[in-house]
């Protein structure tokens, strides 16, 4: 849910998104506040309706009895102006009942025409009526009375009922609008965030795959031009659109300070191959004193010119490892005899151990294993190297290969000074170095872990520093299990 706004500055567009945001708060206030004023004018009739209705009723009653005192009065007295009263309190009765059953509700209209038809009976008869008559007609009059004055509570009280349910609905109806503008604000406050969201997280990717992505040996034009396609692709407000800029500028830096490393490290390694063959040529030919023989002195010069070269050539050879590395996308998986691969590196250093008098022990539980055989040997080579190494004196060399919760561990440790932590993952980066000292005669280049650490993620393994009894110093490699393993 991304609407792409270009080129709009940062601070406008949280603006805009506050200000749209606020619509549905609007809309909602209007229609509560439309609501209440509705539910509130209700309320005021239904006061009004029943003060009314219940003042007409008293006055009713207030009336019905004069009427009878003033009937009665002129049934034993027999005075014209006394039947003229009673006269002119009918005739107010009569006006009043129908202004009561006017505005009364539907089911007291039958009351009300009971009661018009009775003081109707009484204002024609009461004249010539006998007292006994006349209490009859009196006593329903006030009996009906009764019950209307009854009944008006009870469609008061039943009116209220309707009213408090009505108020409950609409308070439903709010609640209800209340969650539409809650849903309605969080999408919008989604759409707008995504205005932001989105360009950041594709600057965070990129920031991300600088460090992280192999760099393609391409020419500088080609380079441009993919940076070209991004910025178009790219949206966002002014400032993340300036900072996708400056990343381009820097990827496209990057990308030719990787290309000349690269092709530094490639030139310089191989060039170095040829004269360093004609040196080990030449101290081998002086060795065996082909050139005629040598003196004591001579012959100590001659191994100390050899003892430099072979560190040269070791130099040269991570050099080389690590360039081949950096172009290496996919290993070559095959099945392999592991323990002599294993042998074969120990060999290789045998040499080392037996100058530092170093014991080396080897415990492997695999045969055969489906893996990528350089890989493998660099790793195997990079640990020993770096075992000697960093090693004690007649210190011990442990290599164990083992097959754990569907995954192959390769664990190398050796006695030696520990390596601080704060400075472990230092030294699986290129040319990482700690403050251990290394106790052989080779100078260190600061890529033998680093070399391990690409090995190990090309082969989709990971690197960990353990803890092993009875030794300071321990690498776990932790590899996947292959499918096909004998």
């Amino acid at each position: 849910m991304y609407v792409p706004l270009r080129r709009i500055p940062l601070k406008y567009l949280v603006l805009v998104g506050f200000l749209i945001s606020l619509i549905p708060l609007g809309i909602f206030v209007w229609q509560s506040t439309a609501i209440q004023k509705n539910v509130n004018l209700s309320w005021q009739k239904l006061t009004d309706h029943s003060i009314e209705s219940v003042r007409i009723a008293v006055e009713l009653e207030s009336i019905l009895v004069e009427i009878e005192r003033s009937t009665k009065q002129s049934l034993i007295l027999q005075s014209k102006a006394i039947t003229l009263l009673a006269n002119d309190n009918i005739r107010r009765y009569q006006d009043k009942i129908a202004q009561f059953a006017a505005i009364s509700p539907v089911q007291l209209n039958q009351l009300s025409e009971q009661q018009k038809h009775n003081i109707e009976k009484l204002k024609q008869a009461y004249a010539g009526i006998n007292e006994s008559t006349l209490n009859k007609l009196l006593q329903s009059l006030s009996a009906n009375q009764s019950v209307i004055m009854g009944e008006l509570w009870k469609s008061i009280d039943a009116a209220k009922e309707k009213q408090i349910a009505l108020g409950q609905s609409k308070q439903k109806q709010v609640m209800v609008a209340l969650l539409w503008v809650s849903f309605l604000t969080f999408l919008l406050l989604i759409v707008l965030s995504s205005q932001v969201t989105t360009p950041v997280n594709f600057l965070k990717n990129k920031i991300s795959q600088l460090g992280k992505e192999k760099v393609d040996l391409v020419d500088q034009e080609s380079t441009s031009q993919a940076l070209i396609v991004k910025d178009v692709i790219f949206n966002g407000p002014k400032e993340l659109l300036a900072i996708n800029v400056q990343l381009d500028r820097l990827a496209a830096r990057l990308t030719k300070l990787e290309m000349l490393r690269q092709s530094f490290l490639r030139h310089a390694s191989h060039e170095f191959k040829t004269p360093l063959a004609s040196i080990m040529e030449s101290c081998a030919i002086l060795k065996d004193e082909i050139s005629g023989p040598l003196t004591n002195t001579q012959t100590e010069v001659v191994g100390i010119l050899e003892d430099c070269t072979q560190n040269l050539k070791h130099l040269t050879e991570q050099l080389l490892d690590y360039n081949y590395l950096l172009q290496r996308s996919n290993p070559s998986i095959s099945a392999q005899n592991i323990k002599q691969l294993i042998n074969q590196s120990r060999s290789r250093y045998e040499q080392f151990f037996l100058k530092r008098k170093q014991s080396v022990e080897i415990e492997c539980q695999l045969t055969t294993l489906h893996t990528d055989a350089k890989l493998f040997t660099r790793i195997i080579d990079n640990l020993l190297s770096n075992a000697q190494a960093y090693g004690f004196e007649q210190g011990r060399v442990l290599v164990t290969l083992a097959e754990e919760a569907n995954t192959v561990q390769l664990v190398v440790a050796n006695t030696g000074p520990k390596v601080p932590e704060d400075q472990q993952s230092n030294i699986l980066e290129p040319f990482g170095r700690s403050d251990v000292p290394r106790y052989d005669s080779l100078p260190g280049t600061g890529l033998g872990l680093s070399i391990v650490r690409d090995c190990v993620h090309l082969l989709d393994g990971t690197v960990e520093f353990v803890v092993i009894p009875d030794f300071d110093f321990a690498i776990k490699i932790i590899l996947p299990l292959p499918n096909t393993k004998v």
